[in-house]
């Protein structure tokens, strides 16, 4: 370990030489709002921070730490870095914000990664995907239901102690919850034989994190509502929404796994839409080397009906992709002070090393004509500007322009920079910078569509490339898209590429949705639903042609009007605010005296836990199934009808998941393996085709001898079959409970059947 020093540093005015070059552009933004804010911290003015952990009254944040070659842990901790996570030469540690520039300097770090924010993006559905034959797989006994498996998730509105948790006997299965009561990493423990019971809710705002456990994990089977793995371990993790503390909570349930000798499924249903999309930012390195000891699934975003994509590939005659920002459809008023500034920012990616000329740009669109541009002189590579509409924005280093201040209030900062060299974490893996340009746009602006008695003021950016060269230009989704405003010339985005950029990472299985159902009966009666045609994609399911040549997501899995649990306090918070009836609740349970609500909720937020939970099933199955393995399954096991055939292949991914052909290939895996063959009571799946004609599978056998005997023990239906498969019709028998005897190539199965 080398001796390294932190001192303790003045906030700068501006960034300069390493410190810039090292500490990411979301950082850099971050950093440049942190001290606005920090020069009118006494005013009613404070800018509403737009990225994680930099509030002007914070004096720490987190970040990931890239290590630079030669250097370990111990050199950031003699920097004065607290460590709150470590995996190979990455780390993420809490440092002052004060001095965040002069730890970026130091030779033990190689990059600096700020967090951003990130944002929350049953019964029918068991049905569809098959899940039901895998939960009754063995007759009228058990079949799979994430026995012994942790299931855990990082999200928001996490109510640990509704009743969806518990077991048969009422007791919980959670085992623990982790709750970040701050964006800087810090946390609280629960656990149920103490302090579970003190842990209310993290907030009443949100139901999303306990309707997401329910779907993966639910097992109140007092109504129909419960999940994919209704038997399995709940760990959950929630609170403060920042990829940092994602990160974390990630690392919270995989340390509780490996401590307990279990296998463990991560579920994220959340995201946003920053990044290369390529697997080498930080958090998805960090999420590939996660995805080495747990199965990780991540919602592939909800962005398919909104256009925050550009892209295009160059040509020598059309070298320029040019668009407008304008508010989306859920835009949501940011109120500071008196104005509604709107927040937002471009990530830029050439595919190549190559330079790309990017200029933001003011446009009137009643003319058409551009009134102001960035001016080219300022847009050096390598560097960080921002244009300033007055004293207000303004920092050491800033252009303050009158005709900008003029049109809009706030700033528009751009930065460049070529992603390049290599990032050894170990011997064995080594992770390269992309050697891709970049050009990150951030912008705080009054509005982004401003009209006044001059003309209607938009803004917008324009960007140049070479021939061959390919750019994607991603917003960050949440308040804003790209739009051509009826002008010629100007593009109005795409869908491809709306894939959740969290998603994107090598060891993350990234999960579609389509419509298992369109409506639901309330308590009170009423029916809530859409028009979209039941079994086709969802319509805001993204997807992505990612420029690494892959294609996202993997596959899809039920999403639409999906019925599971919601916190009661969340439910009282929507009553109370004037946003629902009880009654327009799904269902409501009232068990020793304490209420209980299910509703529904759509999106690719509920179709990833769907794929979670049938992971924790195969994970019963074959306990030794790694990523790749869980991929394989469910996208050779997937079915594929009319609706998958007849779509956009990219968005579908494999297809439809299928849990219950993914179990039977689980169980063979298992099968083949030396020494890890299943108990023979978990070999034998029997599933009913249609009323009382049932298939018969038996894994890892060559062919099978089935009998069926009545309660007097005599033999009424025989079937044989080559294979592991065979149907057996028991049409015409009395009702009753009959022994179905399979004999294998040399072991004998018995179970028990229910003819109606």
């Amino acid at each position: 370990m080398r001796k390294l020093y932190l001192t303790a540093i003045v906030l700068c005015a501006a960034f300069t030489g390493v410190a810039q070059e090292k500490i990411d552009f979301v950082g850099q933004s971050a950093l440049h709002q942190y001290r606005l804010n920090q020069q009118t911290k006494n005013t009613t003015e404070t800018l509403k921070p737009v990225m994680a952990g930099v509030n002007a009254g914070n004096e720490t944040t987190a970040v990931i730490v890239d290590l630079s070659e030669g250097y370990d842990i111990e050199d950031l901790i003699a920097a004065g870095a607290e460590i709150k996570d470590h995996r190979g030469n990455m780390a993420i540690v809490s440092v002052p914000v004060s001095q965040v520039e002069s730890f970026s300097k130091i030779d033990a770090v190689k990059q600096v990664t700020f967090g951003k924010m990130a944002y929350a993006k049953l019964d029918q559905a068991r049905s569809v995907t098959k899940t039901d034959f895998a939960h009754k797989g063995l007759a009228i006994e058990a079949g799979y239901k994430g026995a012994g498996i942790i299931v855990g998730a990082m999200d928001e509105g996490m109510d640990p102690n509704h009743i969806a948790f518990t077991d048969s006997a009422g007791v919980t299965r959670l085992k623990k919850l982790f709750h970040f009561y701050d964006t800087d990493g810090n946390m609280s423990e629960y656990a149920p034989t103490d302090s579970l019971y003190k842990f209310t809710y993290d907030t009443n705002t949100s139901a999303h994190g306990t309707h997401v456990m329910g779907i993966m994990t639910g097992g109140y089977t007092g109504n129909n509502y419960y999940g994919v793995a209704p038997c399995a371990d709940v760990v959950m993790a929630c609170g403060a929404f920042s990829d940092i503390n994602i990160l974390l909570g990630i690392a919270a349930i995989i340390d509780y796994a490996y401590e307990k000798e279990q296998p463990v499924v991560v579920n994220l249903s959340i995201g946003n839409n920053i990044g290369p999309h390529d697997g080498t930012d930080a958090f998805s390195r960090y999420l590939e080397l996660f995805g080495e000891d747990a199965i990780i699934c991540m919602s592939a975003g909800n962005e398919a009906t909104e256009t925050i994509v550009l892209n295009k590939t160059f040509t020598e005659s059309d070298n320029e992709i040019k668009s407008f920002v304008i508010e989306n459809d859920y835009v949501v008023d940011y109120v500071v002070g008196s104005k509604g500034l709107h927040a937002g920012s471009i990530d830029i990616w050439s595919s190549t090393s190559d330079a790309l000329e990017v200029v933001p740009v003011i446009c009137d669109v009643t003319t058409g004509q551009v009134v102001f541009e960035m001016p080219k002189a300022a847009l050096v590579a390598d560097g960080t500007v921002r244009y300033v509409s007055n004293d207000r924005y303004y920092e050491m280093g800033d252009i303050v322009d009158t005709n900008f201040d003029k049109m809009f209030k706030g700033y528009i900062g751009i930065g460049s920079k070529l992603n390049s060299g290599e990032l050894k974490f170990s011997d064995e893996i080594k992770f390269p910078n992309n050697n891709r340009y970049n050009v990150y746009v951030t912008y705080y602006l009054d509005r982004l569509s401003i009209p006044t008695n001059t003309g209607q003021y938009v803004f917008g950016v324009k960007i140049k490339g070479k021939a061959g060269q390919r750019v994607d230009a991603y917003l960050d989704g949440q308040y804003s898209k790209y739009n051509s405003q009826n002008l010629a010339g100007w593009n109005g985005g795409t869908d491809n590429g709306t894939i959740n950029g969290m998603a994107c990472g090598k060891n993350v299985i990234a999960v579609g949705s389509f419509n298992s159902r369109n409506n639901y009966t309330s308590i009170g009666g009423s029916m809530f639903g859409t028009n979209a045609t039941v079994g086709a994609i969802s319509s805001y399911s993204s997807y992505g042609d990612l420029i690494d040549g892959r294609t996202l997501p993997h596959i899809c899995a039920p999403g639409s009007f999906l019925l599971s649990s919601v916190g009661q306090h969340y439910v009282t918070y929507m009553v109370n605010a004037g946003q629902v009836a009880y009654n327009d609740m799904a269902k409501k349970e009232t068990v020793n005296g304490k209420d209980y609500y299910w509703d529904a909720m759509q999106g690719t937020s509920m179709a990833s836990p769907f794929m979670a939970g049938a992971a924790a099933l195969w994970l019963e199955a074959n306990p030794y199934l790694k990523h790749k393995d869980i991929v394989e399954i469910a996208q050779s096991s997937a079915t594929v009808d009319r609706n998958v055939t007849s779509g956009n292949p990219i968005q579908w991914g494999a297809g439809k998941l299928n849990v219950y052909n993914g179990l039977k290939q689980a169980i063979n895996s298992r099968t083949a393996i030396d020494g890890f063959i299943p108990e023979a009571d978990k070999r034998i799946i029997v599933k009913e085709l249609s009323e009382n004609v049932y298939e018969v599978f038996v894994a890892a056998e060559g062919q099978l001898n089935a009998t069926l005997y009545n309660a007097a023990g005599q033999p009424v239906k025989s079937a044989y079959a080559e294979g592991d498969t065979l149907t057996l019709d028991a049409d015409g028998l009395a009702a009753g409970v009959y022994v179905l005897a399979v004999q294998g190539n040399d072991t004998k199965y018995t179970k028990r059947i229910l003819v109606k």
